[in-house]
């Protein structure tokens, strides 16, 4: 990170960046290809979070050995 380009917050005690768009598309197709077991490795946890909702493996409809 380059620290002369991002503005220190005081109150964190940081620098911070400014928040980017997600790339929703990318973010969709490493899922699928985690729920397939695809990637160079497995996944280190759980699907969580607000956009693994969506997984069809978080919710239990598809067993990831068995959609590949």
């Amino acid at each position: 990170m380059n620290h002369q380009s991002s503005p220190y917050d005081p109150d964190l005690e940081m620098f911070v960046e400014p928040s980017c768009v997600l790339d929703m598309a990318h973010l969709r197709s490493l899922r699928w290809l985690a729920e397939r077991e695809l990637l160079e490795h497995r996944p280190v946890g759980a699907p969580s979070g607000a956009f693994a909702a969506r997984s069809a493996v978080a919710d239990g409809r598809v067993d990831a050995r068995a959609a590949a």
